[in-house]
């Protein structure tokens, strides 16, 4: 298993479009993954289920720890893949998200 820490960075913390965004990167993948709060860790949340993301209420500079199941070069990516958009402030991706949907919507 590949473990990582990283910390929230949007200011709004993980809500339901930055849930929506780990999910997508997360389902691109076989491997499974989790997010836990070291403070709790003996919560998991899966990172393919929106719903759990949701309930992780995790704020604005909370540490959370991204572990992903397996050890190859695929497991490495994804576990990297999901620090760096969790470090990031989910601007740009929230900012494309919201594009799809109004492209979708009309």
């Amino acid at each position: 298993m590949i473990e990582k820490e990283t910390r929230v960075t949007n200011e709004y913390g993980i809500h339901a479009r930055p849930s929506a965004l780990i999910c997508t990167e997360a389902s691109k993948y076989k491997t499974k993954a989790y997010l836990t709060i070291p403070s709790r860790s003996d919560e998991r949340f899966r990172c393919d289920s929106i719903m759990e993301l949701m309930t992780l209420e995790a704020g604005l500079g909370t540490k959370l720890v991204v572990h992903v199941e397996g050890d190859d070069e695929e497991a490495r990516i994804m576990c990297d893949n999901l620090v760096k958009l969790i470090s990031s402030d989910f601007e740009t991706q929230v900012a494309e998200f919201n594009k799809m949907q109004n492209l979708q919507k009309r």
